[in-house]
C-alpha cells in the first residue's frame, strides 16, 4: 500500500470530529507516518538479540514469604474488549459459557470476590473495554450482576476502562476506510498496548495511585489460569521489578509464535513477533532451543513507574507496531481490505531498563487459553473441573490431552451439533475428520481417531474407546 502522507489530514479531522483523545490522535499519527520508513522498519534482526538462559521460575519464588498487606496496593484488569468472531460469536468473548454455565466474565468475578475473602483485602478489579464490548458488558453487569457488584462496591461504570478508537486505512486508496451500512466498522481499537495510554489520559491511573494502588496484574479474559499470585507480588517487591512478564517455555506447536530475547548493546528484553521477524531469521525465530519462552500476557506493572514513563513519553509508550490486514466487514467478502494500526502491551518490555524488568517462567497450569472451539470443548469436557476458589484444575495424570474437531467444526453453531461431550480425563489425543453424533457415556482413553467416510453424521454410542482409529460408513 503506497502511503500518501497529505492523507494523514483526513484522518486527523476523522478523529477530532468523533472526539478521539490527543493522545490516540498522536499514536496514530506516529504509526502511520511509519509506514512511510523503509521495508525493514518495525523489524527486529537476529544480528541484534541474543536467548535467554536461566530464569527466575514459580518453584524458586514460593520460598519468599508472602505479604498479603501487598495485596491491598494491587489491581487486576482484564482484557474484554474483543469479540469472539473466530470462533462464530457475535457478542464479547468473554460471554461464552465455560463450566456450570459460568461465563469467562461470571468466573473472573467470582475469582477475584473469592480472592478477596480469602486474603481479607481490598483487591480493586477493572475491565479493559473496546467500543464493540463496552455497552453490552455493562448491560450485563446491571442487570445480572448487582450482588457482585455490591461485594466489590462499585458501579457497572466504576470497573469499566474504555479502550481508545482510530481509523482503519483502506488499503486500496490509503485513505480512511468507508462503511456507511455500519460506520462503526471504521473504527478498530488500537490493540491491548492501548491499556497504558488510556490508564494515564483517563485519570485512572493518578487515582489508583492516590488510593495507594501501587502495582497491576494484567492478563486477557480468555485466559482460564491468569489468577492473581501473592507469591509473585512479594517477589515483585522484593527484587524492586517495575515490569514482570509471566512466559512459558515453548513446545513445537509454539514455534510459529513470538519468543523473548535480550538486546545485546543494552540488554533490555525484548519481545519478537513473527511480523517482526525478517524472512532470513525465521529458522532461528522457530528454533525453540535457542528461543525457549513465549509470553503468556500475564503482566505485573509497577503503576508509579509506569506514570512516569507515560509523562516522559508524553502519554504514548514507543511500542512495537503491528499491521493488521483485516477484510473490513468480515461478512461481506466484497467490502474493502484494510490496515489497522496496533500495538501490543507485552512490548513495553522494551521501554524499561534491564535492571527494571524481569521474566518469570510459569507453568502451562497459568497460560490456558481458550482461542478456538478445540480449547473450547476440552474446557468443557470432564478433563478440567471447577474448584471452590472458581478455578480450573486439570483432571489428567499428564497434561492436557490434544484435541482436533476437523474442519468440519470451527465455529460454535457446528460444535454444539456434536451431542455430547465424551469424557477426555483420560485421553492424550482426540481427533475428528467429517462429522458425528455423540450419545452421553461415550469414554475416550489414550490416542483415538474418528473417521467418518458416510454422507452422514456418524453415531458414537456410549462405550469406551481406546487407542485406535475408528472408521466409519
Amino acid at each position: 500500500m503506497k502511503i500518501d502522507l497529505d492523507n494523514l489530514r483526513f484522518f486527523k479531522e476523522k478523529m477530532q470530529q468523533a472526539g478521539v483523545d490527543s493522545a490516540a490522535q498522536q499514536f496514530f499519527s506516529q504509526a502511520y507516518l511509519s509506514l512511510n520508513k523503509n521495508e525493514e522498519q518495525g523489524y527486529i534482526s537476529e544480528s541484534r538479540i541474543e536467548s535467554i538462559e536461566e530464569l527466575p521460575c514459580m518453584q524458586s519464588i514460593k520460598s519468599i514469604p508472602v505479604n498479603k498487606a501487598l495485596l491491598n496496593e494491587l489491581v487486576v484488569i482484564k482484557l474484554n474488549g474483543g469479540l469472539g468472531t473466530s470462533m462464530g460469536l457475535d457478542k464479547p468473548k468473554s460471554f461464552l459459557r465455560i463450566k456450570e454455565d459460568k461465563s469467562f466474565l461470571d468466573l473472573a468475578l467470582e475469582q477475584i470476590i473469592k480472592q478477596r475473602k480469602t486474603y481479607g483485602v481490598d483487591v480493586q478489579f477493572l475491565l479493559l473495554n473496546s467500543f464493540n464490548s463496552s455497552e453490552i458488558t455493562l448491560d450485563y453487569l446491571r442487570e445480572n450482576k448487582q450482588a457482585e457488584l455490591a461485594e466489590l462496591g462499585v458501579s457497572a461504570e466504576d470497573l469499566e476502562l474504555l479502550q481508545n478508537q482510530v481509523p482503519r486505512i483502506d488499503k486500496a486508496t490509503g485513505l480512511p476506510a468507508e462503511y456507511p451500512q455500519n460506520p462503526k466498522l471504521e473504527w478498530n481499537p488500537p490493540g491491548h498496548g492501548d491499556i497504558y495510554t488510556k490508564l494515564y489520559t483517563s485519570g485512572k491511573l493518578a487515582s489508583l495511585i492516590k488510593q495507594g494502588k501501587r502495582y497491576a496484574f494484567i492478563s486477557n479474559m480468555d485466559n482460564l489460569g491468569a489468577i492473581f499470585d501473592p507469591s509473585i507480588l512479594s517477589y515483585i517487591k522484593e527484587q524492586q521489578l517495575a515490569f514482570v512478564m509471566e512466559v512459558c517455555e515453548r513446545s513445537q506447536a509454539d514455534k510459529k509464535g513470538g519468543h523473548l530475547a535480550r538486546n545485546k548493546e543494552t540488554q533490555q528484553l525484548v519481545l519478537r513477533e513473527r511480523a517482526q521477524c525478517l524472512p532470513q531469521d525465521l529458522a532461528d525465530f522457530e528454533d525453540i532451543k535457542k528461543y525457549q519462552y513465549f509470553n503468556t500476557n500475564n503482566l505485573w506493572v509497577n503503576l508509579q513507574v509506569l506514570h512516569d514513563l507515560l509523562e516522559e513519553h508524553q502519554g504514548v509508550l514507543p511500542l512495537n507496531l503491528i499491521q493488521n490486514e483485516k477484510q473490513l466487514d468480515s461478512a461481506n467478502n466484497d467490502s474493502p481490505k484494510v490496515l489497522q494500526l496496533e500495538t501490543a502491551m507485552g512490548s513495553a518490555l522494551s521501554c524499561y531498563t534491564a535492571q527494571q524488568a524481569s521474566l518469570l517462567k510459569v507453568g502451562r497450569e497459568r497460560f490456558m487459553p481458550v482461542k478456538t472451539v478445540n480449547d473450547w470443548w476440552l474446557v468443557r469436557s470432564d478433563a478440567y473441573t471447577l474448584n471452590a476458589e472458581f478455578i480450573l484444575n486439570l483432571t489428567t495424570k499428564n497434561k492436557a490431552p490434544l484435541v482436533d474437531l476437523g474442519d468440519h467444526y470451527r465455529y460454535l453453531n457446528e460444535v454444539n451439533r456434536l451431542g455430547s461431550i465424551p469424557s477426555l480425563r483420560e485421553a492424550t489425543q482426540f481427533s475428528l475428520k467429517d462429522k458425528f453424533i455423540f450419545e452421553e457415556g461415550v469414554i475416550i482413553k489414550g490416542d483415538v481417531s474418528f473417521i467418518n467416510r458416510g454422507s452422514q453424521p456418524a453415531f458414537i454410542g456410549a462405550g469406551v474407546y481406546e487407542n485406535q482409529t475408528y472408521q466409519f460408513n
